[in-house]
């Protein structure tokens, strides 16, 4: 099952990690069905709103990363939506 990851923030002085969403996705029957990144699926609602049929042309993970970066906009409680804090570097 292939990984998609999209950036959600870039690095920068406030925020030197920058932010990112990943997620996994299947190309089944000519279809895009985006999931969780550890492969499970997401709720049956979900899953319909994010999901979409390929036409000709379109590449399967140019679409993932767009139903990706969706998919993180419509959550209101990620676990890992901002930066990661380091405690500071000590010289021993």
């Amino acid at each position: 099952m292939p990984a998609v990851i999209v950036q959600l923030a870039r690095p920068s002085n406030t925020n030197p990690q920058g932010v990112i969403a990943q997620g996994d996705y299947e190309e089944a029957d000519g279809k895009i069905i985006l999931m969780k990144y550890n492969g499970q699926l997401l709720p049956l609602e979900r899953r319909r709103r994010y999901s979409q049929e390929l036409k000709n042309g379109e590449q399967p993970h140019v679409i993932a990363k767009r139903l990706t970066l969706e998919y993180s906009a419509s959550l209101n409680n990620r676990p890992f939506s901002g930066p990661i804090n380091y405690p500071p570097l000590t010289v021993a």
